[in-house]
Protein backbone atom coordinates (compact mmCIF):
# COMPACT_ATOMS: atom_id res chain seq x y z
CA UNK A 1 0.00 0.00 0.00
CA UNK A 2 1.20 3.79 -1.06
CA UNK A 3 -0.56 5.84 1.53
CA UNK A 4 2.28 8.55 2.46
CA UNK A 5 3.83 9.85 -0.59
CA UNK A 6 5.84 12.78 0.77
CA UNK A 7 7.51 13.78 4.14
CA UNK A 8 9.15 16.59 4.82
CA UNK A 9 11.05 17.86 7.92
CA UNK A 10 12.32 20.46 9.24
CA UNK A 11 13.88 21.52 12.32
CA UNK A 12 14.06 17.80 14.09
CA UNK A 13 17.08 16.38 15.63
CA UNK A 14 19.51 16.18 12.63
CA UNK A 15 17.14 17.63 10.58
CA UNK A 16 17.72 21.38 9.34
CA UNK A 17 15.30 20.43 6.11
CA UNK A 18 14.94 17.73 4.43
CA UNK A 19 12.23 15.74 2.22
CA UNK A 20 11.30 12.27 1.02
CA UNK A 21 9.24 11.65 -2.39
CA UNK A 22 8.08 9.66 -4.51
CA UNK A 23 7.38 6.89 -1.49
CA UNK A 24 6.35 3.51 -2.58
CA UNK A 25 5.16 0.38 -0.66
CA UNK A 26 8.57 -0.67 0.96
CA UNK A 27 11.11 2.15 1.80
CA UNK A 28 14.24 1.60 2.54
CA UNK A 29 17.14 4.22 4.14
CA UNK A 30 20.46 3.48 3.83
CA UNK A 31 23.38 5.36 5.54
CA UNK A 32 26.25 5.26 7.50
CA UNK A 33 25.89 5.10 11.67
CA UNK A 34 24.57 8.83 12.87
CA UNK A 35 23.68 9.91 9.67
CA UNK A 36 20.23 10.54 10.82
CA UNK A 37 18.51 7.31 9.24
CA UNK A 38 16.15 6.80 12.52
CA UNK A 39 15.65 10.51 13.30
CA UNK A 40 13.46 10.21 9.32
CA UNK A 41 11.33 7.00 11.58
CA UNK A 42 11.42 9.36 14.85
CA UNK A 43 10.07 11.79 13.23
CA UNK A 44 7.61 10.21 11.70
CA UNK A 45 6.43 8.82 15.02
CA UNK A 46 6.04 12.51 16.44
CA UNK A 47 4.02 13.17 13.58
CA UNK A 48 1.60 10.12 14.21
CA UNK A 49 2.03 9.64 17.71
CA UNK A 50 3.25 13.02 19.77
CA UNK A 51 6.39 10.38 21.03
CA UNK A 52 10.04 10.21 19.35
CA UNK A 53 9.72 6.74 20.39
CA UNK A 54 7.73 4.31 22.48
CA UNK A 55 7.15 5.78 25.72
CA UNK A 56 9.68 9.22 25.15
CA UNK A 57 8.00 12.64 24.96
CA UNK A 58 9.12 14.94 22.55
CA UNK A 59 11.50 17.13 24.27
CA UNK A 60 12.81 20.54 22.74
CA UNK A 61 16.38 20.36 24.39
CA UNK A 62 17.28 17.24 22.65
CA UNK A 63 15.11 17.14 19.81
CA UNK A 64 15.31 20.92 18.18
CA UNK A 65 17.69 21.69 15.70
CA UNK A 66 20.36 23.63 16.76
CA UNK A 67 20.69 26.14 13.71
CA UNK A 68 23.19 28.78 15.62
CA UNK A 69 20.84 30.82 14.54
CA UNK A 70 18.27 33.18 16.52
CA UNK A 71 15.12 32.39 15.30
CA UNK A 72 11.47 31.07 16.78
CA UNK A 73 12.27 27.47 17.98
CA UNK A 74 9.92 25.47 16.24
CA UNK A 75 9.65 21.56 14.46
CA UNK A 76 7.50 20.87 11.82
CA UNK A 77 6.92 17.96 9.96
CA UNK A 78 4.26 17.68 6.86
CA UNK A 79 3.33 14.86 5.42
CA UNK A 80 1.54 14.21 2.10
CA UNK A 81 -1.38 11.95 1.59
CA UNK A 82 -2.91 9.90 -1.42
CA UNK A 83 -5.45 7.99 -0.49
CA UNK A 84 -6.32 4.19 -2.07
CA UNK A 85 -9.28 3.11 -2.93
CA UNK A 86 -9.25 0.98 -0.06
CA UNK A 87 -9.16 3.78 2.46
CA UNK A 88 -12.79 3.94 3.80
CA UNK A 89 -14.74 6.12 5.63
CA UNK A 90 -17.85 4.85 8.03
CA UNK A 91 -20.77 6.91 8.53
CA UNK A 92 -19.25 8.86 11.21
CA UNK A 93 -16.70 10.16 9.49
CA UNK A 94 -17.67 11.47 6.03
CA UNK A 95 -17.24 14.49 6.73
CA UNK A 96 -13.36 13.87 6.12
CA UNK A 97 -14.11 13.51 2.44
CA UNK A 98 -14.21 17.24 2.52
CA UNK A 99 -9.72 16.65 2.20
CA UNK A 100 -10.28 14.96 -0.91
CA UNK A 101 -8.04 11.69 -1.99
CA UNK A 102 -4.19 14.03 -1.95
CA UNK A 103 -3.53 16.55 0.87
CA UNK A 104 -0.69 17.00 3.42
CA UNK A 105 -1.37 17.79 7.07
CA UNK A 106 1.37 19.30 8.72
CA UNK A 107 2.22 19.38 12.52
CA UNK A 108 4.11 22.44 14.09
CA UNK A 109 5.69 22.26 17.94
CA UNK A 110 6.57 25.34 19.70
CA UNK A 111 6.86 26.47 23.05
CA UNK A 112 4.78 28.70 24.75
CA UNK A 113 5.28 31.25 26.92
CA UNK A 114 5.78 29.13 30.18
CA UNK A 115 8.57 26.91 27.74
CA UNK A 116 5.75 24.36 27.70
CA UNK A 117 5.48 22.29 24.46
CA UNK A 118 2.23 23.15 22.03
CA UNK A 119 1.32 21.42 18.61
CA UNK A 120 -0.84 22.56 16.15
CA UNK A 121 -1.80 21.45 12.76
CA UNK A 122 -2.53 22.82 9.58
CA UNK A 123 -4.30 20.78 5.90
CA UNK A 124 -3.26 21.92 2.37
CA UNK A 125 -6.21 20.01 0.38
CA UNK A 126 -6.19 21.43 -2.57
CA UNK A 127 -7.38 25.01 -1.89
CA UNK A 128 -10.64 23.54 0.57
CA UNK A 129 -10.71 25.49 3.32
CA UNK A 130 -10.64 22.96 6.44
CA UNK A 131 -12.78 24.89 9.35
CA UNK A 132 -10.62 23.20 12.41
CA UNK A 133 -7.69 21.18 10.58
CA UNK A 134 -6.68 20.47 14.31
CA UNK A 135 -10.01 18.31 14.71
CA UNK A 136 -9.67 16.92 11.21
CA UNK A 137 -6.05 16.22 11.49
CA UNK A 138 -6.46 13.94 14.63
CA UNK A 139 -9.87 11.86 13.54
CA UNK A 140 -7.83 11.19 10.36
CA UNK A 141 -4.43 10.17 12.05
CA UNK A 142 -6.71 7.87 14.40
CA UNK A 143 -8.05 5.67 11.11
CA UNK A 144 -4.13 4.95 10.95
CA UNK A 145 -1.82 2.52 13.03
CA UNK A 146 1.70 3.76 13.18
CA UNK A 147 4.02 1.52 15.25
CA UNK A 148 7.58 2.23 16.12
CA UNK A 149 10.67 -0.64 16.08
CA UNK A 150 13.20 0.61 17.30
CA UNK A 151 16.47 -1.85 16.63
CA UNK A 152 17.17 -2.30 20.61
CA UNK A 153 14.01 -3.52 20.80
CA UNK A 154 13.73 -7.34 22.92
CA UNK A 155 11.04 -9.64 20.56
CA UNK A 156 9.83 -10.61 23.98
CA UNK A 157 8.92 -7.42 25.49
CA UNK A 158 6.83 -6.17 22.42
CA UNK A 159 5.24 -9.09 22.18
CA UNK A 160 4.69 -9.53 25.96
CA UNK A 161 2.99 -5.81 25.75
CA UNK A 162 0.78 -7.24 22.47
CA UNK A 163 -0.66 -9.97 24.95
CA UNK A 164 -3.61 -7.89 26.02
CA UNK A 165 -4.32 -6.90 22.20
CA UNK A 166 -4.11 -10.86 21.41
CA UNK A 167 -6.29 -11.97 24.08
CA UNK A 168 -9.06 -9.27 22.75
CA UNK A 169 -8.30 -10.58 19.46
CA UNK A 170 -8.84 -14.46 20.26
CA UNK A 171 -11.73 -14.06 21.84
CA UNK A 172 -13.50 -11.89 19.08
CA UNK A 173 -12.73 -15.23 17.08
CA UNK A 174 -13.41 -17.99 19.94
CA UNK A 175 -16.43 -19.71 18.60
CA UNK A 176 -18.38 -20.66 21.72
CA UNK A 177 -18.27 -19.33 24.87
CA UNK A 178 -21.15 -20.68 26.72
CA UNK A 179 -19.33 -23.42 28.89
CA UNK A 180 -16.85 -22.29 31.26
CA UNK A 181 -14.87 -25.59 31.14
CA UNK A 182 -14.45 -25.65 27.40
CA UNK A 183 -12.83 -21.72 27.11
CA UNK A 184 -9.19 -23.05 27.35
CA UNK A 185 -10.04 -25.22 24.74
CA UNK A 186 -11.15 -23.01 22.77
CA UNK A 187 -9.33 -20.24 23.43
CA UNK A 188 -6.27 -22.46 22.34
CA UNK A 189 -8.06 -23.44 19.12
CA UNK A 190 -8.51 -19.64 18.03
CA UNK A 191 -5.18 -19.11 18.49
CA UNK A 192 -3.92 -21.39 16.23
CA UNK A 193 -6.49 -20.23 13.53
CA UNK A 194 -4.94 -16.78 14.02
CA UNK A 195 -1.14 -17.95 13.73
CA UNK A 196 -1.70 -20.46 10.77
CA UNK A 197 -0.41 -18.01 9.10
CA UNK A 198 2.81 -16.94 11.03
CA UNK A 199 3.25 -21.14 11.96
CA UNK A 200 3.06 -21.32 8.00
CA UNK A 201 5.65 -18.51 7.26
CA UNK A 202 8.42 -20.11 10.29
CA UNK A 203 7.93 -23.82 8.87
CA UNK A 204 8.99 -22.48 5.71
CA UNK A 205 12.01 -20.85 7.21
CA UNK A 206 12.74 -24.70 8.24
CA UNK A 207 12.28 -23.33 11.80
CA UNK A 208 12.94 -26.01 14.35
CA UNK A 209 10.36 -24.36 15.73
CA UNK A 210 6.56 -25.44 15.22
CA UNK A 211 2.76 -24.66 16.09
CA UNK A 212 3.26 -21.38 17.77
CA UNK A 213 0.02 -21.01 20.43
CA UNK A 214 -0.43 -18.11 23.45
CA UNK A 215 0.94 -19.29 27.00
CA UNK A 216 -1.57 -19.79 29.55
CA UNK A 217 -2.73 -22.63 31.65
CA UNK A 218 -5.79 -20.93 33.42
CA UNK A 219 -8.76 -18.48 33.10
CA UNK A 220 -7.01 -15.51 34.68
CA UNK A 221 -3.82 -15.78 32.61
CA UNK A 222 -6.00 -15.65 29.40
CA UNK A 223 -6.77 -11.33 30.61
CA UNK A 224 -3.16 -11.43 31.34
CA UNK A 225 -0.92 -13.55 28.36
CA UNK A 226 2.35 -14.63 29.43
CA UNK A 227 3.85 -14.58 26.01
CA UNK A 228 4.06 -17.61 23.36
CA UNK A 229 5.61 -20.91 23.31
CA UNK A 230 6.15 -23.41 20.14
CA UNK A 231 7.20 -27.07 20.09
CA UNK A 232 10.84 -27.63 19.24
CA UNK A 233 11.96 -29.95 17.27
CA UNK A 234 12.69 -32.55 19.95
CA UNK A 235 8.74 -32.88 20.77
CA UNK A 236 8.93 -30.47 23.63
CA UNK A 237 7.27 -27.29 24.72
CA UNK A 238 10.18 -24.33 24.04
CA UNK A 239 8.71 -20.59 25.54
CA UNK A 240 9.46 -17.67 23.83
CA UNK A 241 12.46 -16.39 25.85
CA UNK A 242 14.11 -19.83 24.80
CA UNK A 243 14.39 -19.32 20.96
CA UNK A 244 17.16 -17.80 19.18
CA UNK A 245 17.00 -13.92 18.74
CA UNK A 246 16.67 -14.65 15.17
CA UNK A 247 13.31 -16.86 15.58
CA UNK A 248 11.77 -14.37 18.00
CA UNK A 249 12.47 -11.43 15.71
CA UNK A 250 10.93 -12.66 12.37
CA UNK A 251 8.23 -14.30 14.73
CA UNK A 252 7.86 -10.74 15.94
CA UNK A 253 7.09 -9.39 13.02
CA UNK A 254 4.96 -12.31 11.92
CA UNK A 255 2.81 -11.86 14.92
CA UNK A 256 2.36 -7.29 14.58
CA UNK A 257 2.04 -7.98 11.30
CA UNK A 258 -1.69 -10.31 12.38
CA UNK A 259 -2.13 -7.91 15.04
CA UNK A 260 -1.74 -4.73 13.29
CA UNK A 261 -3.48 -5.25 9.89
CA UNK A 262 -7.29 -7.47 11.26
CA UNK A 263 -9.09 -4.39 10.27
CA UNK A 264 -12.18 -6.10 11.28
CA UNK A 265 -11.56 -6.23 15.04
CA UNK A 266 -11.58 -2.29 14.87
CA UNK A 267 -15.25 -1.99 13.24
CA UNK A 268 -14.16 0.40 10.40
CA UNK A 269 -12.25 2.45 12.95
CA UNK A 270 -8.80 1.83 11.67
CA UNK A 271 -8.35 1.81 7.80
CA UNK A 272 -4.53 1.67 7.36
CA UNK A 273 -0.78 1.05 9.23
CA UNK A 274 2.54 2.43 8.86
CA UNK A 275 5.46 0.74 10.30
CA UNK A 276 8.56 2.74 11.15
CA UNK A 277 10.92 -0.31 11.79
CA UNK A 278 15.37 0.23 12.44
CA UNK A 279 17.78 -2.10 11.10
CA UNK A 280 15.53 -5.71 10.79
CA UNK A 281 18.22 -7.60 9.89
CA UNK A 282 19.73 -7.65 12.90
CA UNK A 283 20.11 -10.94 14.67
CA UNK A 284 19.20 -13.28 11.56
CA UNK A 285 21.02 -15.16 9.77
CA UNK A 286 20.91 -15.10 6.33
CA UNK A 287 18.07 -17.42 4.97
CA UNK A 288 16.14 -15.84 7.76
CA UNK A 289 17.23 -12.29 7.00
CA UNK A 290 15.87 -13.36 3.02
CA UNK A 291 12.34 -14.72 4.58
CA UNK A 292 11.86 -11.84 6.48
CA UNK A 293 12.45 -9.20 3.56
CA UNK A 294 10.38 -11.35 1.79
CA UNK A 295 7.19 -11.32 4.03
CA UNK A 296 8.10 -7.44 3.98
CA UNK A 297 7.95 -7.11 0.32
CA UNK A 298 4.62 -9.25 0.18
CA UNK A 299 2.84 -7.53 3.23
CA UNK A 300 3.44 -3.80 1.70
CA UNK A 301 2.53 -4.65 -1.82
CA UNK A 302 -0.78 -6.88 -0.65
CA UNK A 303 -3.62 -4.60 -0.89
CA UNK A 304 -5.66 -6.79 1.95
CA UNK A 305 -3.03 -5.73 4.23
CA UNK A 306 -3.29 -1.70 3.98
CA UNK A 307 0.52 -1.68 4.70
CA UNK A 308 3.31 0.64 4.39
CA UNK A 309 6.67 0.04 5.29
CA UNK A 310 9.44 2.57 6.12
CA UNK A 311 12.95 1.14 7.41
CA UNK A 312 16.51 1.75 8.16
CA UNK A 313 19.44 -0.75 7.16
CA UNK A 314 22.89 -1.61 6.44
CA UNK A 315 21.64 -5.07 4.85
CA UNK A 316 21.87 -5.59 1.01
CA UNK A 317 19.14 -7.61 0.95
CA UNK A 318 16.82 -5.44 2.44
CA UNK A 319 17.46 -2.60 0.46
CA UNK A 320 17.01 -4.82 -2.69
CA UNK A 321 13.68 -5.54 -1.48
CA UNK A 322 12.43 -2.04 -1.27
CA UNK A 323 10.60 -0.32 -4.01
CA UNK A 324 12.05 3.20 -3.14
CA UNK A 325 14.71 4.23 -0.90
CA UNK A 326 17.10 7.16 0.03
CA UNK A 327 20.93 7.14 0.74
CA UNK A 328 20.93 9.28 4.18
CA UNK A 329 24.44 11.62 4.61
CA UNK A 330 25.27 14.39 7.54
CA UNK A 331 27.01 17.03 5.42
CA UNK A 332 27.73 20.25 7.90
CA UNK A 333 26.19 18.86 10.88
CA UNK A 334 22.60 18.24 8.78
CA UNK A 335 21.30 15.06 7.26
CA UNK A 336 20.82 15.19 3.85
CA UNK A 337 18.47 12.95 1.51
CA UNK A 338 19.20 11.88 -1.71
CA UNK A 339 16.50 9.96 -3.51
CA UNK A 340 17.87 6.81 -5.45
CA UNK A 341 16.95 3.83 -7.80
CA UNK A 342 17.54 0.95 -5.57
CA UNK A 343 20.72 -0.49 -7.93
CA UNK A 344 21.99 2.93 -7.18
CA UNK A 345 21.34 2.42 -3.70
CA UNK A 346 22.96 -0.82 -3.45
CA UNK A 347 25.99 0.77 -5.13
CA UNK A 348 26.38 3.84 -3.17
CA UNK A 349 26.08 1.59 -0.20
CA UNK A 350 28.74 -0.94 -1.55
CA UNK A 351 31.19 2.38 -2.21
CA UNK A 352 30.96 3.98 1.17
CA UNK A 353 31.36 0.51 3.24
CA UNK A 354 28.11 0.83 4.57
CA UNK A 355 27.06 -2.58 3.25
CA UNK A 356 29.65 -5.55 2.10
CA UNK A 357 29.70 -6.42 -1.74
CA UNK A 358 27.54 -9.08 -3.24
CA UNK A 359 28.61 -10.62 -6.40
CA UNK A 360 26.21 -9.35 -8.79
CA UNK A 361 25.22 -12.82 -9.44
CA UNK A 362 23.44 -13.18 -6.46
CA UNK A 363 21.63 -10.14 -7.20
CA UNK A 364 17.69 -9.50 -6.88
CA UNK A 365 17.45 -12.45 -4.94
CA UNK A 366 13.81 -12.61 -5.19
CA UNK A 367 13.21 -12.35 -8.89
CA UNK A 368 14.23 -15.05 -11.51
CA UNK A 369 17.16 -12.70 -13.27
CA UNK A 370 17.32 -13.82 -16.68
CA UNK A 371 20.96 -13.26 -18.47
CA UNK A 372 20.53 -12.10 -22.31
CA UNK A 373 22.98 -11.26 -24.89
CA UNK A 374 22.51 -7.81 -25.49
CA UNK A 375 20.91 -4.50 -23.46
CA UNK A 376 18.14 -4.41 -26.61
CA UNK A 377 17.16 -7.91 -25.57
CA UNK A 378 16.59 -6.69 -21.83
CA UNK A 379 14.89 -3.56 -22.83
CA UNK A 380 12.19 -5.19 -25.09
CA UNK A 381 11.86 -8.57 -22.76
CA UNK A 382 11.26 -5.99 -20.08
CA UNK A 383 8.94 -3.97 -22.41
CA UNK A 384 7.28 -6.77 -23.09
CA UNK A 385 6.68 -8.59 -19.03
CA UNK A 386 5.33 -5.47 -18.08
CA UNK A 387 2.41 -6.00 -20.58
CA UNK A 388 1.82 -9.40 -20.15
CA UNK A 389 2.00 -9.69 -16.90
CA UNK A 390 5.87 -11.16 -16.46
CA UNK A 391 6.79 -8.07 -14.08
CA UNK A 392 8.79 -10.60 -11.55
CA UNK A 393 10.97 -11.53 -14.03
CA UNK A 394 14.68 -9.28 -14.24
CA UNK A 395 15.92 -9.21 -17.80
CA UNK A 396 19.69 -8.05 -17.84
CA UNK A 397 22.41 -7.93 -20.24
CA UNK A 398 26.17 -9.52 -19.36
CA UNK A 399 28.18 -5.70 -18.54
CA UNK A 400 24.74 -4.80 -16.76
CA UNK A 401 24.32 -7.68 -14.12
CA UNK A 402 28.01 -7.67 -13.86
CA UNK A 403 29.81 -4.04 -14.59
CA UNK A 404 33.43 -5.70 -14.51
CA UNK A 405 32.16 -7.23 -17.76
CA UNK A 406 33.12 -5.53 -20.55
CA UNK A 407 30.99 -7.32 -23.31
CA UNK A 408 27.60 -9.68 -23.85
CA UNK A 409 26.92 -12.12 -25.89
CA UNK A 410 26.89 -15.55 -25.70
CA UNK A 411 30.79 -16.53 -25.90
CA UNK A 412 31.39 -14.15 -23.11
CA UNK A 413 28.23 -15.70 -21.53
CA UNK A 414 29.13 -19.14 -21.61
CA UNK A 415 33.52 -17.92 -19.91
CA UNK A 416 30.78 -15.95 -17.15
CA UNK A 417 28.69 -19.13 -16.84
CA UNK A 418 31.93 -21.08 -16.11
CA UNK A 419 33.93 -19.07 -13.83
CA UNK A 420 30.45 -18.44 -11.43
CA UNK A 421 29.14 -21.82 -11.55
CA UNK A 422 29.60 -22.25 -8.03
CA UNK A 423 27.90 -19.12 -6.77
CA UNK A 424 24.94 -19.61 -9.27
CA UNK A 425 24.05 -22.51 -6.76
CA UNK A 426 23.75 -20.06 -4.13
CA UNK A 427 20.70 -18.43 -5.19
CA UNK A 428 17.29 -19.42 -3.68
CA UNK A 429 15.85 -22.34 -6.16
CA UNK A 430 12.60 -19.67 -6.36
CA UNK A 431 14.62 -16.91 -8.17
CA UNK A 432 17.01 -18.66 -10.29
CA UNK A 433 19.61 -17.47 -13.19
CA UNK A 434 17.96 -18.21 -16.67
CA UNK A 435 20.08 -17.47 -19.41
CA UNK A 436 18.09 -16.78 -22.67
CA UNK A 437 20.47 -17.08 -25.64
CA UNK A 438 19.13 -15.61 -29.01
CA UNK A 439 17.21 -17.77 -31.78
CA UNK A 440 20.32 -18.51 -33.89
CA UNK A 441 22.24 -19.67 -31.48
CA UNK A 442 23.21 -23.68 -33.02
CA UNK A 443 22.63 -26.89 -30.86
CA UNK A 444 26.75 -27.17 -30.07
CA UNK A 445 26.74 -23.30 -28.61
CA UNK A 446 23.45 -24.36 -26.69
CA UNK A 447 24.90 -27.29 -25.09
CA UNK A 448 28.52 -25.55 -24.13
CA UNK A 449 26.15 -23.10 -22.35
CA UNK A 450 24.43 -25.41 -20.35
CA UNK A 451 27.59 -27.07 -19.46
CA UNK A 452 29.06 -23.90 -18.18
CA UNK A 453 26.26 -23.41 -16.26
CA UNK A 454 26.46 -27.06 -14.49
CA UNK A 455 23.76 -28.82 -12.39
CA UNK A 456 20.24 -27.49 -13.74
CA UNK A 457 21.58 -26.54 -17.28
CA UNK A 458 19.55 -28.33 -19.18
CA UNK A 459 16.69 -26.12 -17.84
CA UNK A 460 17.75 -23.10 -17.50
CA UNK A 461 19.84 -22.51 -20.52
CA UNK A 462 17.87 -22.42 -23.66
CA UNK A 463 17.26 -20.07 -26.57
CA UNK A 464 14.40 -18.26 -28.17
CA UNK A 465 12.37 -20.35 -30.79
CA UNK A 466 11.88 -18.74 -33.98
CA UNK A 467 9.10 -20.80 -34.89
CA UNK A 468 6.77 -18.18 -32.43
CA UNK A 469 7.88 -15.13 -35.35
CA UNK A 470 5.54 -14.22 -37.89
CA UNK A 471 6.08 -15.85 -41.08
CA UNK A 472 7.19 -12.28 -42.93
CA UNK A 473 10.15 -11.61 -40.29
CA UNK A 474 12.81 -13.79 -41.91
CA UNK A 475 16.03 -15.03 -41.08
CA UNK A 476 17.67 -12.23 -42.28
CA UNK A 477 16.50 -10.30 -38.87
CA UNK A 478 19.23 -11.91 -36.96
CA UNK A 479 18.85 -11.16 -32.91
CA UNK A 480 15.49 -10.44 -31.55
CA UNK A 481 14.34 -8.47 -34.05
CA UNK A 482 12.91 -11.11 -35.85
CA UNK A 483 9.95 -11.34 -33.26
CA UNK A 484 9.15 -8.03 -33.67
CA UNK A 485 5.24 -7.27 -35.04
CA UNK A 486 5.85 -7.26 -39.43
CA UNK A 487 4.38 -3.57 -39.33
CA UNK A 488 7.43 -2.32 -37.45
CA UNK A 489 9.77 -3.18 -40.10
CA UNK A 490 7.02 -1.70 -42.56
CA UNK A 491 7.35 1.47 -41.07
CA UNK A 492 10.58 2.15 -40.45
CA UNK A 493 10.86 1.20 -44.09
CA UNK A 494 7.91 3.40 -45.45
CA UNK A 495 10.10 6.54 -42.92
CA UNK A 496 13.72 5.73 -44.59
CA UNK A 497 14.75 4.41 -41.52
CA UNK A 498 16.00 1.36 -42.99
CA UNK A 499 15.55 -0.85 -46.37
CA UNK A 500 13.62 -3.93 -47.08
CA UNK A 501 13.72 -6.77 -49.28
CA UNK A 502 10.04 -6.87 -50.18
CA UNK A 503 8.45 -9.46 -52.58
CA UNK A 504 4.93 -10.52 -52.67
CA UNK A 505 4.22 -12.91 -49.70
CA UNK A 506 7.57 -13.95 -49.26
CA UNK A 507 9.63 -13.00 -45.87
CA UNK A 508 10.86 -9.97 -45.55
CA UNK A 509 14.76 -9.49 -46.10
CA UNK A 510 17.28 -7.21 -44.91
CA UNK A 511 21.39 -6.96 -45.10
CA UNK A 512 23.39 -6.88 -41.66
CA UNK A 513 24.54 -3.54 -42.29
CA UNK A 514 20.97 -2.32 -42.67
CA UNK A 515 19.43 -4.29 -39.74
CA UNK A 516 22.66 -2.82 -37.45
CA UNK A 517 22.01 0.59 -38.66
CA UNK A 518 18.58 0.75 -38.28
CA UNK A 519 18.19 -1.18 -35.21
CA UNK A 520 17.77 1.48 -32.75
CA UNK A 521 14.98 2.94 -35.11
CA UNK A 522 13.05 -0.24 -34.48
CA UNK A 523 13.27 -0.17 -31.05
CA UNK A 524 11.70 3.04 -30.31
CA UNK A 525 8.79 1.91 -32.43
CA UNK A 526 8.43 -1.42 -30.88
CA UNK A 527 8.67 0.26 -27.42
CA UNK A 528 5.18 2.21 -28.67
CA UNK A 529 3.55 -1.57 -28.90
CA UNK A 530 1.34 -1.39 -26.28
CA UNK A 531 -1.37 -3.84 -27.76
CA UNK A 532 -0.42 -7.54 -26.23
CA UNK A 533 -2.09 -8.92 -29.03
CA UNK A 534 0.62 -7.73 -31.51
CA UNK A 535 3.40 -9.26 -28.99
CA UNK A 536 2.24 -12.64 -29.05
CA UNK A 537 5.54 -14.06 -30.18
CA UNK A 538 7.34 -12.77 -27.55
CA UNK A 539 4.90 -13.75 -24.73
CA UNK A 540 5.64 -16.78 -25.82
CA UNK A 541 9.31 -16.53 -25.55
CA UNK A 542 8.49 -15.45 -21.75
CA UNK A 543 6.03 -18.58 -21.11
CA UNK A 544 9.19 -20.57 -22.03
CA UNK A 545 11.41 -18.80 -19.90
CA UNK A 546 8.37 -18.93 -16.75
CA UNK A 547 8.42 -22.59 -17.50
CA UNK A 548 12.36 -22.85 -16.94
CA UNK A 549 12.05 -20.87 -13.65
CA UNK A 550 9.55 -23.46 -12.46
CA UNK A 551 11.29 -26.59 -13.67
CA UNK A 552 13.11 -27.00 -10.79
CA UNK A 553 10.78 -26.08 -7.66
CA UNK A 554 6.77 -24.91 -7.55
CA UNK A 555 7.38 -21.49 -5.49
CA UNK A 556 4.80 -19.29 -3.68
CA UNK A 557 4.61 -17.12 -6.47
CA UNK A 558 3.75 -13.91 -4.25
CA UNK A 559 7.49 -14.50 -3.40
CA UNK A 560 8.43 -13.43 -7.14
CA UNK A 561 5.86 -10.45 -7.22
CA UNK A 562 7.86 -6.36 -8.00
Amino acid sequence: MILITKVTISGFRSFSTGELGDLGHLNVLVGKNSSGKSNILRALSVFFNNEVEPGQALSFQRDLFDSGQRRKKQMQITVEFTLPSSFLLRKKLEHLKTLGNQFTITRIWELDSQLNIVDRFEIDAAGTQIPDPGAFARQFLGLIKFRYIPNRTVPTDILRDESQALARHVFLRMRDQSHAESLMTELTDAARRMLREVSESMEATTSPLHDPTVTTSTLIQMLTMAGFQARGSHGGIVQDGQWGAGHQGFFLYEVLRTLDTDYSRFFGWRQATIWAVEEPESALHHDLEIALASQFRKWSQDSKYRLQVFLTTHSTIFTMAADSGSWVDLKDSSTDLSQMSIQSLVKASETHGVTSWVHPILSHPWNPVILVEGPDDAEVLTHVASLAGYAHLRFVALPTLDPSEPSGGKDSIVTYLKRHQALIRNRQREAPLIVLLDWDVSKVELGKAQTAYGANGVDHVLHMNHSYCDPLMGPDFKGIERFYPPRIALEAHNAGELVLGISGPKPYSISKTQLDSGKHHLLRRFKQVTDPTELKPLQKVLLDVDKSVLAAVTPQRSLFQP
